[in-house]
């Protein structure tokens, strides 16, 4: 947790977070190597330390689709609290911007619009490295209930795009 903000968080002190919280928004609470990760990744860290733009929290590992993933402001206790949870049952996350869906016009009929997602699979090979496999762009309906929430998931509404790789 120490790589998320700098200051006394471990997972068995949850409630000692409310005292770094009258110090938010503030990019210094930021540590260095995430100022850097999100820097790299065409993010604004004072946007994230502000809570303007959201992060999401992966499991690196013991996770399937988006089971486990958290994604909220840095700045809110419950999202700290949440992640350092899941950190306990899960292990080591992964810290990215979390960044809106694709948003797809199809010019021929442009009342049609879709959320899209792009699932990149990879199988690691006998050499040892990993490989691509087939892979999809998931469609959601804009107007659906789901395509408004920005969800894009597996269902009967979702149409899927073979990506060649």
């Amino acid at each position: 947790m120490d790589e998320i903000v700098e200051g006394t968080l471990s997972p068995g002190k949850k409630n000692e977070l409310g005292k770094i919280f009258p110090k938010f928004p503030s990019k210094s609470l930021l540590s260095e190597s995430l100022v850097s990760h999100l820097r790299a990744r065409g993010s604004n860290p004072a946007l994230v330390a502000s809570g303007e733009q959201k992060i999401r929290a992966k499991p690196l590992k013991q996770h399937y689709g988006i089971y486990g993933h958290e994604v909220d402001s840095i700045n809110r206790s419950r999202f700290l609290n949440k992640l350092m949870e899941q950190v306990k049952l899960r292990g080591r996350y992964i810290i990215q911007p979390e960044f809106s869906n694709l948003h797809i016009v199809d010019n021929a009929s442009p009342h049609e619009s879709y959320v899209a997602i792009d699932r990149v699979f990879f199988v690691r090979g006998a050499d040892g490295q990993l490989h691509p496999m087939e892979s999809c762009r998931s469609l959601m309906p804009a107007k659906s209930d789901e395509g408004k929430k920005n969800n894009v998931h597996e269902g009967s509404r979702t149409k899927c795009v073979r990506i060649a790789i």
